[in-house]
Protein backbone atom coordinates (compact mmCIF):
# COMPACT_ATOMS: atom_id res chain seq x y z
CA UNK A 1 0.00 0.00 0.00
CA UNK A 2 1.32 3.01 -1.06
CA UNK A 3 0.46 6.76 1.27
CA UNK A 4 0.53 9.83 -0.06
CA UNK A 5 2.72 12.67 2.32
CA UNK A 6 1.74 16.43 2.24
CA UNK A 7 3.94 18.40 0.35
CA UNK A 8 6.24 21.29 1.74
CA UNK A 9 4.46 23.56 0.59
CA UNK A 10 0.87 22.46 1.59
CA UNK A 11 2.21 22.25 4.87
CA UNK A 12 3.72 26.09 4.67
CA UNK A 13 0.13 26.95 3.24
CA UNK A 14 -1.80 25.00 6.06
CA UNK A 15 0.90 26.52 8.88
CA UNK A 16 -0.12 30.47 7.10
CA UNK A 17 -3.50 30.01 7.42
CA UNK A 18 -3.24 28.62 11.05
CA UNK A 19 -1.09 31.73 12.06
CA UNK A 20 -3.88 33.96 10.51
CA UNK A 21 -6.72 32.80 12.59
CA UNK A 22 -4.93 32.71 15.44
CA UNK A 23 -3.71 36.58 14.99
CA UNK A 24 -7.34 37.33 14.28
CA UNK A 25 -8.64 35.21 17.23
CA UNK A 26 -5.41 37.19 19.21
CA UNK A 27 -6.59 40.37 18.44
CA UNK A 28 -10.18 40.21 19.09
CA UNK A 29 -9.33 39.09 22.55
CA UNK A 30 -7.00 42.03 23.21
CA UNK A 31 -9.35 44.39 21.77
CA UNK A 32 -12.37 42.84 24.14
CA UNK A 33 -10.23 42.86 27.23
CA UNK A 34 -9.44 46.89 26.63
CA UNK A 35 -12.91 47.25 26.51
CA UNK A 36 -13.79 45.41 29.45
CA UNK A 37 -11.34 47.15 31.15
CA UNK A 38 -12.16 50.64 29.91
CA UNK A 39 -15.95 49.43 30.78
CA UNK A 40 -15.20 48.80 34.30
CA UNK A 41 -13.00 51.85 35.29
CA UNK A 42 -16.17 53.75 33.78
CA UNK A 43 -18.03 51.65 36.12
CA UNK A 44 -16.23 52.34 38.75
CA UNK A 45 -16.05 56.03 38.24
CA UNK A 46 -19.59 55.76 37.71
CA UNK A 47 -20.24 54.34 41.15
CA UNK A 48 -17.37 56.69 43.01
CA UNK A 49 -19.18 59.88 41.24
CA UNK A 50 -22.76 58.92 42.80
CA UNK A 51 -20.73 58.52 46.39
CA UNK A 52 -19.56 62.14 46.06
CA UNK A 53 -22.78 63.42 45.05
CA UNK A 54 -24.81 62.54 47.47
CA UNK A 55 -22.40 63.14 50.06
CA UNK A 56 -22.10 66.83 48.60
CA UNK A 57 -25.79 67.60 47.97
CA UNK A 58 -26.21 66.31 51.78
CA UNK A 59 -24.05 69.29 52.60
CA UNK A 60 -25.92 71.45 50.74
CA UNK A 61 -29.48 70.83 51.92
CA UNK A 62 -27.66 70.99 55.70
CA UNK A 63 -25.93 74.15 55.41
CA UNK A 64 -26.94 76.82 57.73
CA UNK A 65 -28.89 73.87 59.92
CA UNK A 66 -28.86 75.82 63.75
CA UNK A 67 -27.00 78.79 63.33
CA UNK A 68 -27.37 82.10 64.44
CA UNK A 69 -28.80 84.62 62.38
CA UNK A 70 -25.87 86.69 62.67
CA UNK A 71 -23.39 83.35 61.49
CA UNK A 72 -22.84 83.53 57.29
CA UNK A 73 -24.47 79.82 56.36
CA UNK A 74 -21.64 79.66 52.72
CA UNK A 75 -18.90 81.29 51.20
CA UNK A 76 -17.28 80.98 48.19
CA UNK A 77 -14.14 82.21 46.72
CA UNK A 78 -11.47 81.62 43.93
CA UNK A 79 -12.44 82.53 40.12
CA UNK A 80 -12.76 80.97 36.54
CA UNK A 81 -12.70 77.13 37.31
CA UNK A 82 -11.20 76.84 40.41
CA UNK A 83 -13.62 78.25 43.18
CA UNK A 84 -13.98 77.07 46.87
CA UNK A 85 -17.03 76.60 48.50
CA UNK A 86 -17.66 76.57 52.49
CA UNK A 87 -20.85 75.32 54.14
CA UNK A 88 -21.75 76.35 57.40
CA UNK A 89 -23.71 73.59 59.49
CA UNK A 90 -24.62 71.98 62.94
CA UNK A 91 -24.62 68.73 61.14
CA UNK A 92 -22.15 67.18 58.55
CA UNK A 93 -22.56 63.61 57.66
CA UNK A 94 -18.96 62.93 58.21
CA UNK A 95 -19.59 63.50 61.93
CA UNK A 96 -21.17 60.91 64.06
CA UNK A 97 -21.27 63.54 66.46
CA UNK A 98 -23.27 65.79 64.92
CA UNK A 99 -25.68 62.72 63.56
CA UNK A 100 -29.04 62.13 64.66
CA UNK A 101 -31.48 64.32 66.40
CA UNK A 102 -32.75 64.87 70.02
CA UNK A 103 -36.42 65.81 70.85
CA UNK A 104 -36.47 68.28 73.81
CA UNK A 105 -39.46 70.16 75.77
CA UNK A 106 -39.13 72.49 78.26
CA UNK A 107 -41.36 72.32 81.01
CA UNK A 108 -41.84 75.73 82.80
CA UNK A 109 -43.30 74.09 85.93
CA UNK A 110 -39.66 72.45 86.88
CA UNK A 111 -37.99 74.85 84.87
CA UNK A 112 -36.04 71.97 83.08
CA UNK A 113 -35.78 70.25 79.82
CA UNK A 114 -37.40 66.15 79.18
CA UNK A 115 -36.44 64.04 76.78
CA UNK A 116 -39.16 63.21 74.56
CA UNK A 117 -36.84 60.73 71.91
CA UNK A 118 -33.15 60.76 71.84
CA UNK A 119 -31.90 59.61 68.30
CA UNK A 120 -28.75 60.52 68.58
CA UNK A 121 -26.06 58.41 66.54
CA UNK A 122 -23.41 59.09 69.32
CA UNK A 123 -25.31 59.99 72.50
CA UNK A 124 -22.61 60.58 74.84
CA UNK A 125 -22.01 63.91 72.86
CA UNK A 126 -24.17 66.12 75.07
CA UNK A 127 -23.09 69.52 73.47
CA UNK A 128 -26.10 70.41 72.24
CA UNK A 129 -27.58 73.42 70.04
CA UNK A 130 -31.51 73.57 70.25
CA UNK A 131 -33.29 74.77 67.10
CA UNK A 132 -36.31 77.46 67.24
CA UNK A 133 -39.10 76.77 64.50
CA UNK A 134 -37.06 78.22 61.98
CA UNK A 135 -33.93 75.79 62.18
CA UNK A 136 -32.00 78.56 63.64
CA UNK A 137 -29.97 78.39 66.56
CA UNK A 138 -32.23 79.35 69.67
CA UNK A 139 -29.53 78.04 72.56
CA UNK A 140 -26.94 75.71 73.37
CA UNK A 141 -25.87 74.27 76.01
CA UNK A 142 -24.60 70.82 77.45
CA UNK A 143 -27.14 67.90 78.28
CA UNK A 144 -27.03 66.57 81.86
CA UNK A 145 -29.33 65.01 84.14
CA UNK A 146 -32.28 66.13 81.45
CA UNK A 147 -31.55 69.71 81.76
CA UNK A 148 -29.32 72.04 79.92
CA UNK A 149 -28.24 75.39 81.99
CA UNK A 150 -29.93 78.20 80.60
CA UNK A 151 -31.47 81.36 82.13
CA UNK A 152 -33.83 82.58 79.58
CA UNK A 153 -37.71 81.82 79.46
CA UNK A 154 -38.64 79.33 77.33
CA UNK A 155 -42.39 77.91 76.35
CA UNK A 156 -43.90 74.75 76.71
CA UNK A 157 -43.79 73.07 73.61
CA UNK A 158 -41.03 70.79 71.75
CA UNK A 159 -38.25 71.52 70.00
CA UNK A 160 -35.28 69.70 68.01
CA UNK A 161 -31.70 69.58 69.39
CA UNK A 162 -28.10 68.07 67.45
CA UNK A 163 -25.19 67.32 68.71
CA UNK A 164 -22.22 69.22 67.78
CA UNK A 165 -18.33 68.70 68.26
CA UNK A 166 -17.06 70.85 71.37
CA UNK A 167 -13.72 71.99 68.91
CA UNK A 168 -13.76 75.83 71.02
CA UNK A 169 -15.70 78.02 73.33
CA UNK A 170 -16.70 80.04 70.31
CA UNK A 171 -17.23 77.44 66.67
CA UNK A 172 -20.43 75.49 67.47
CA UNK A 173 -20.77 74.21 63.81
CA UNK A 174 -19.27 72.22 61.49
CA UNK A 175 -17.14 74.22 58.69
CA UNK A 176 -17.28 71.79 55.49
CA UNK A 177 -15.05 72.92 52.24
CA UNK A 178 -14.92 72.06 49.14
CA UNK A 179 -12.22 72.53 46.74
CA UNK A 180 -9.82 71.48 44.26
CA UNK A 181 -6.31 69.62 45.09
CA UNK A 182 -4.65 66.28 46.08
CA UNK A 183 -3.03 64.13 43.54
CA UNK A 184 -5.56 61.93 41.46
CA UNK A 185 -4.86 58.30 41.05
CA UNK A 186 -3.13 57.39 37.48
CA UNK A 187 -5.41 56.74 35.63
CA UNK A 188 -6.63 60.43 35.52
CA UNK A 189 -5.52 63.17 32.91
CA UNK A 190 -2.14 64.65 34.62
CA UNK A 191 -3.50 67.91 34.66
CA UNK A 192 -6.50 66.69 36.70
CA UNK A 193 -7.14 67.16 40.31
CA UNK A 194 -9.21 65.76 43.02
CA UNK A 195 -12.34 67.26 44.48
CA UNK A 196 -11.53 67.41 48.06
CA UNK A 197 -14.35 67.89 51.12
CA UNK A 198 -12.14 68.99 53.85
CA UNK A 199 -9.14 66.49 53.69
CA UNK A 200 -10.88 63.51 52.05
CA UNK A 201 -11.04 62.95 48.10
CA UNK A 202 -14.58 62.53 47.04
CA UNK A 203 -13.86 62.76 43.26
CA UNK A 204 -11.23 62.11 41.17
CA UNK A 205 -9.74 63.07 37.51
CA UNK A 206 -11.64 67.22 38.12
CA UNK A 207 -10.70 69.66 36.22
CA UNK A 208 -12.87 72.48 36.91
CA UNK A 209 -15.27 73.44 40.01
CA UNK A 210 -17.91 76.00 39.54
CA UNK A 211 -20.75 77.37 41.87
CA UNK A 212 -24.02 79.31 40.94
CA UNK A 213 -25.86 80.69 43.73
CA UNK A 214 -29.77 81.30 42.97
CA UNK A 215 -31.56 84.12 45.00
CA UNK A 216 -35.33 84.85 44.96
CA UNK A 217 -35.44 88.54 44.74
CA UNK A 218 -39.22 89.16 44.34
CA UNK A 219 -40.02 86.72 47.29
CA UNK A 220 -42.03 84.77 45.22
CA UNK A 221 -40.09 81.35 46.95
CA UNK A 222 -38.61 80.51 44.09
CA UNK A 223 -35.04 81.41 42.67
CA UNK A 224 -35.03 84.58 40.10
CA UNK A 225 -31.75 84.86 39.81
CA UNK A 226 -28.03 83.45 39.67
CA UNK A 227 -24.50 84.63 40.70
CA UNK A 228 -21.42 83.15 40.72
CA UNK A 229 -19.99 85.32 43.26
CA UNK A 230 -21.39 87.07 46.66
CA UNK A 231 -20.87 90.51 45.52
CA UNK A 232 -24.08 91.03 44.14
CA UNK A 233 -26.80 93.02 46.17
CA UNK A 234 -28.62 89.67 46.91
CA UNK A 235 -26.20 88.39 49.01
CA UNK A 236 -23.65 91.45 49.81
CA UNK A 237 -24.57 90.91 53.71
CA UNK A 238 -25.63 87.83 56.33
CA UNK A 239 -29.62 89.07 56.62
CA UNK A 240 -29.93 89.02 52.61
CA UNK A 241 -27.62 85.69 52.46
CA UNK A 242 -31.03 84.19 54.45
CA UNK A 243 -33.38 86.17 53.36
CA UNK A 244 -32.48 85.67 49.39
CA UNK A 245 -30.62 81.99 48.87
CA UNK A 246 -32.63 79.29 47.44
CA UNK A 247 -30.86 76.78 45.41
CA UNK A 248 -26.45 75.87 45.31
CA UNK A 249 -25.78 74.51 41.86
CA UNK A 250 -22.14 73.19 41.32
CA UNK A 251 -20.89 72.25 37.96
CA UNK A 252 -17.88 69.41 37.74
CA UNK A 253 -15.67 69.07 35.18
CA UNK A 254 -14.15 65.43 35.15
CA UNK A 255 -14.03 62.73 32.61
CA UNK A 256 -14.59 58.88 32.39
CA UNK A 257 -12.19 56.25 32.93
CA UNK A 258 -8.70 56.64 31.86
CA UNK A 259 -6.67 57.50 28.70
CA UNK A 260 -8.05 56.61 25.27
CA UNK A 261 -5.44 56.70 22.31
CA UNK A 262 -7.95 55.44 20.34
CA UNK A 263 -10.60 57.76 20.82
CA UNK A 264 -10.56 61.79 19.47
CA UNK A 265 -12.73 63.86 22.28
CA UNK A 266 -12.84 67.24 19.06
CA UNK A 267 -12.52 70.26 20.39
CA UNK A 268 -10.64 71.94 23.49
CA UNK A 269 -13.64 73.04 25.44
CA UNK A 270 -17.23 71.58 26.61
CA UNK A 271 -20.05 73.22 26.95
CA UNK A 272 -23.13 72.57 29.59
CA UNK A 273 -25.91 73.72 28.55
CA UNK A 274 -28.73 74.10 31.82
CA UNK A 275 -31.89 75.05 31.85
CA UNK A 276 -32.84 75.67 35.42
CA UNK A 277 -30.13 78.82 35.64
CA UNK A 278 -30.46 79.75 32.34
CA UNK A 279 -26.82 79.95 30.89
CA UNK A 280 -24.05 78.09 29.09
CA UNK A 281 -21.70 76.42 31.67
CA UNK A 282 -18.20 76.70 29.56
CA UNK A 283 -15.07 74.92 30.54
CA UNK A 284 -11.88 75.20 28.80
CA UNK A 285 -9.66 72.52 27.93
CA UNK A 286 -6.73 74.57 26.50
CA UNK A 287 -3.43 73.74 28.24
CA UNK A 288 -4.40 70.20 29.38
CA UNK A 289 -2.49 67.78 28.48
CA UNK A 290 -3.49 64.98 25.43
CA UNK A 291 -7.32 66.19 26.62
CA UNK A 292 -8.83 65.04 23.31
CA UNK A 293 -7.51 61.44 24.63
CA UNK A 294 -9.83 61.46 27.23
CA UNK A 295 -13.89 61.21 27.62
CA UNK A 296 -14.90 64.37 28.97
CA UNK A 297 -18.22 65.11 30.97
CA UNK A 298 -19.65 67.90 33.18
CA UNK A 299 -21.55 66.48 36.60
CA UNK A 300 -24.47 69.08 38.28
CA UNK A 301 -25.11 68.54 41.45
CA UNK A 302 -28.05 71.12 43.19
CA UNK A 303 -29.81 71.00 46.23
CA UNK A 304 -32.23 73.32 47.70
CA UNK A 305 -31.65 75.40 50.56
CA UNK A 306 -33.76 74.87 52.52
CA UNK A 307 -31.65 75.27 56.06
CA UNK A 308 -30.88 79.10 55.05
CA UNK A 309 -33.82 80.15 53.88
CA UNK A 310 -35.92 80.78 56.62
CA UNK A 311 -38.66 78.72 56.10
CA UNK A 312 -40.83 77.09 59.60
CA UNK A 313 -40.77 73.97 60.10
CA UNK A 314 -44.74 73.43 59.36
CA UNK A 315 -44.45 74.53 56.44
Amino acid sequence: MRYKAYSLIELLVTISIMLIVLSAVYLTYISMLKGYKRESAIGGKIIEEQIGIEILRKDITLAGLGLSDNTIPISISGSGDNITLTLYSTQSPSSDKTQGYIMLRFDNATNSWNNISDQRVDKTNNNLIVLDGYRKKWTKGTLSSGNISQTSPYPNNNHIAFGYPLINLTNDYETIEYKIGGTPPARCNPSTKNLIRGTIPILNCVKGFKVYLGADTNNDGSADSYYDNMSVAAFDNVTKIYNNLQTISIFILTHDGGKDNSFNFGGNSITFADSEIGENIVFSLNGVTDYQNYRWKVLKVSGRAVNIRGVNFSE
